[in-house]
């Protein structure tokens, strides 16, 4: 079960990339998906997030990560730690 949970967010998180690169490429906007409990999270505050990593603060982060996006522990925390590099 946990080892399902891990590859669709990993998977999740995948998508959200390529959407982001495919915007950033100025093509046409893509149509939201289905609802999810992830929401995007903004340019400024993944910095805030990213400075807490950089910084060491992985539980502050986190915290902040999962108050932002409303995520649960688990997700939040693999892309906290894939925000490390």
């Amino acid at each position: 079960m946990f080892q399902q949970q891990r590859e669709i967010i990993e998977l999740k998180m995948r998508v959200e990339r390529l959407e982001e690169i495919v915007r950033s490429l100025g093509h046409a906007p893509i149509p939201p998906g289905p609802v999810t409990s992830v929401q995007a999270v903004s340019p400024s505050y993944e910095d805030d997030v990213r400075s807490l990593v950089m910084a060491g603060q992985m539980l502050q982060a986190i915290k902040l990560y999962r108050e932002h996006t409303g995520c649960s522990l688990l997700e939040a925390k693999m892309r906290v730690e894939a925000m490390r590099g």
